[in-house]
């Protein structure tokens, strides 16, 4: 779990920077050849933009590319959408997050 300030943006961004910063982690980690990344996200658009990346909207299109370049190097891997009130922990990391002065690791 992690908490990091983006400063002001839309939940659709706030999602892809999320599995980008996971992916990140993960693909530098020694799990990366020997366990699945399960990610699970609350925001359709994001499950179905890394399942099926062909319709991206432009303004996203490099963060999706850099997230797939990341998920290249991890073996296994997959994303699955969560309906928001089952995804209570993430939600409680972004609100205290708000107003945090630090990143949260």
């Amino acid at each position: 779990m992690f908490s990091k300030d983006i400063g002001v943006s839309d939940s659709t961004t706030a999602e892809l920077l999320a599995v980008r910063e996971a992916a990140t982690i993960y693909a530098a980690s020694k799990w990366c050849s020997s366990s699945v990344l399960v990610l699970k996200c609350d925001n359709r658009n994001v499950v179905k933009w890394l399942t099926d990346p062909s319709d991206v909207p432009w303004r996203l299109r490099a963060m999706v590319i850099q997230i797939w370049s990341l998920l290249a190097k991890v073996d296994k891997w997959s994303i699955t959408h969560i309906p928001r009130s089952a995804n209570d922990m993430a939600d409680t990391l972004a609100k205290k997050g708000v107003l945090r002065p630090y990143d949260f690791f």
